[in-house]
Order: C-alpha cells, then structure tokens, then sequence
C-alpha cells in the first residue's frame, strides 16, 4: 500500500514547535495525561480516564515511533518557544487511499488560545507542501465544541454524508 504522509520534519509555527516524540518526553506524556484526566479521555482515544502510568506513556511514544517508521502515522509534540509541552498532533494514514485524518489534543490550561488552530494550521501547511494529491479529514465528536470550531476557520468543510450523532467528518480536498 503506497503511504500519502508527508516527509518526517520538525515543524515551527509563529509561537510554536512541532516534533517527532522521544523517549526523553515520557515524563511530559505522562504528566500532561494525569493533568488533563477528564478534559481528554472522553475525545481522545489512548487517553485513560484514570491517568496514565510511565509504562503506558512509555507505550503510546514507543508505539507511535514505529508506526511513523513504517510511515503509517506522524504524531508531533507540540510545545511553545518556552519548551513547555502544549499538546500533541497526528496525520493518520487509516482513512483509505488518497486522504489523510488530522487529529490533535490540547492540554486543559493552554486551551482557547489558538494553539490547536496553529498547530493544525502548520500540519496542514507540511502537508500541502510535499503530498501532490489528497483529502485531509478531521473526526471530530459534536460535543466537542472547541474543536469543531478548528476544522471550520481553516477552511475544512462538513461532510454531511458521512458525518454522524457521535462523529462529525470535515474535509479539505487539495490537488497540485
């Protein structure tokens, strides 16, 4: 199957920094999850609603190290210029053949400062720059009102069709 990730790079934004995740940043993963149990664990797949345990951060960027080895996803950390962690941020190649899903997770104190706007801006943008042709998609949960704002003020649109009660679908179509 013919992978339609972009090229593994560290990212920068105006405020931001966007990297691959290291074991050095267990303790970050681990920390941000206990802090954000229940701000997190009802949008976020992999995040527990009883915290998470240095094995189990260990896990998720282990994990995630070699799935973007076999070029199946790309997950960055995201901090500020200050080196603090924000949050994190994905492309997925899960979707099929031609698009790629986005997905991202802000830490509860950084939340409403445009951080996940920028972030996703900046992925989108990486994207844009080295895949020829795709459809980017956003999965976002109804109730989950700051992140639907996102795929909206960065020009996704809402796929009615396929969007559902738990599950609302945007897109951006893009060609070369």
């Amino acid at each position: 199957m013919t992978r339609v990730l972009p090229p593994r790079a560290p990212l920068e934004t105006e405020r931001l920094r966007l990297r691959e995740w290291v074991l050095d940043d267990i303790p970050l993963l681990q920390a941000a999850l206990n802090e954000n149990v229940g701000h997190l664990d009802p949008w976020v797949p992999w995040a527990r609603p009883e915290g998470a345990l240095p094995d189990q951060a260990a896990g998720l960027i282990d994990r995630w190290r070699r799935e973007a080895a076999r070029n199946e996803t790309l997950n960055y950390a995201i901090f500020d210029t200050d080196t603090t962690l924000i949050g994190g941020i994905g492309v997925y190649d899960r979707i099929g053949p031609g698009a790629i899903e986005i997905g991202y997770w802000i830490r509860r104190p950084f939340t409403g400062a445009g951080f996940a706007t920028e972030a996703t801006w900046g992925l989108v943008d990486h994207v844009r720059r080295h895949v020829r042709s795709c459809q980017l998609e956003m999965h976002v949960h109804p109730r989950n009102s700051g992140s639907r704002r996102i795929p909206e003020k960065l020009g996704f649109t809402k796929d009615v069709r396929r969007s559902k009660s738990d599950l609302e679908i945007y897109i951006l179509p893009f060609t070369e």
